[in-house]
């Protein structure tokens, strides 16, 4: 009886530490200033994305349609009343198309060093 309590709470312990070192945490202007602004953040569709300080983007992925390369950049924001929000640009060089997609404000979480979660969607510094 014993063995099992030790057991039991030594499997407690290590999976709370284990789910509080994976907690998010919601970005402010701050937080996203320091982990996010200056970094190169990695994602599904080979998506690389830099934000830099002057409020710009740049990067790109690969089309989930066909494949192909795109290009994307764009101007973003991080206040305390709208958090996140970006207009994006979409170019496909292979067919010359340029798409403005507009302003969309996105959800931002941190989740450990070099991590974001941006909409749902993991993204990481390597």
């Amino acid at each position: 009886m014993k063995k099992y309590i030790l057991i039991s709470g030594l499997l407690t312990l290590l999976l709370a530490s284990v789910s509080y070192s994976q907690s998010t945490k919601k970005a402010t202007p701050e937080s996203f200033k320091k982990l996010v602004v200056g970094k190169t953040f990695y994602g599904k569709n080979s998506l690389r994305i830099k934000f830099a300080k002057d409020g710009t983007f740049a990067g790109e992925l690969k089309s989930s349609k066909d494949g192909a390369k795109r290009i994307i950049k764009g101007t973003w924001t991080f206040n305390n009343t709208n958090g996140f929000c970006r207009y994006l640009t979409t170019i496909n060089p292979a067919k010359g198309l340029i798409k403005e997609n507009g302003r969309e404000c996105q959800s931002v979480l941190h989740k450990g060093k070099g991590v974001i979660i941006v909409s749902g969607d993991t993204w990481k510094t390597r």
